[in-house]
């Protein structure tokens, strides 16, 4: 939670339904880039709008420049951020910008940073095919723990979306609040001890050839059977390079 991005938002001179989405969205971003990534689910929870009413309201904060989407989290999340300390500049009225924009005045805290619209992620609350946070994307001058989160994390979601496509699976990534499932963290364990991503895939690929086929067998291809610590190891070394 960052109270200067709660502070900042109360200033806003938005209708009370931006507004109140506006400081549900800061409540989650961080003190060091107002970053976030809020799944739809947990906001409808946290508001009490309902879906349809969060995206309606979002697309007219990233149109106004209360809020951006700048990438991806490696759970597969938007990434949002809080334009915090923006310069007043003159923006578009909400006739401009559509009836569902409902802006209170002719100003508002417009920056110049790009809209990038991400909508089937925007409006899916899970996905299955997730990609890693671009390098440019990551928050900077966090401490050298925090980038190495970062890097599992998106590493395991790159292992995780190939086991998914293998083995035509839908195992997600993230829970409805954003966080790293158990499976997802079974993958970000085995890269912890010293397996690479090409050592996971490696695995996949092998345990699907073997039991993709078999029909007492297929059910073990999953996070659970194929990374647990000890069977990974044995699994592991039974690839042939």
């Amino acid at each position: 939670m960052s109270i200067a991005a709660i502070a900042w938002s109360w200033k806003q001179d938005l209708r009370p339904t931006e507004k109140f989405i506006l400081i549900a969205i800061s409540d989650h971003a961080n003190d060091e880039d107002f970053t976030c990534w809020p799944s739809l689910t947990h906001l409808e929870k946290k508001t009490g709008f309902n879906r349809s009413t969060i995206w309606r309201t979002i697309d007219c904060l990233v149109k106004t420049g209360h809020i951006g989407r700048v990438g991806q989290h490696p759970s597969g999340a938007t990434l949002y951020k809080v334009m915090v300390g923006a310069q007043s500049t003159q923006v578009q009225t909400a006739t401009s910008l559509g009836a569902g924009c409902n802006v209170v005045g002719a100003h508002s805290n417009k920056v110049g940073a790009q809209d990038t619209p991400n909508h089937k992620n925007h409006h899916e609350s899970s996905i299955t095919i997730m990609s890693g946070l671009p390098p440019d994307v990551a928050p900077q001058g966090k401490k050298t723990t925090n980038k190495n989160v970062w890097a599992y994390t998106s590493q395991a979601t790159e292992v995780l979306n190939f086991l998914n496509q293998k083995a035509n699976r839908n195992y997600r990534g993230q829970d409805e609040n954003g966080k790293p499932t158990a499976n997802l963290k079974l993958i970000i364990d085995r890269l912890k001890t010293g397996a690479t991503v090409q050592d996971c895939k490696t695995l996949i690929a092998r345990k699907h050839r073997d039991w993709a086929t078999d029909d007492k067998m297929r059910q073990y291809l999953r996070p659970a059977t194929l990374f647990n610590a000890t069977k990974f190891e044995q699994y592991l070394g039974e690839c042939v390079s």
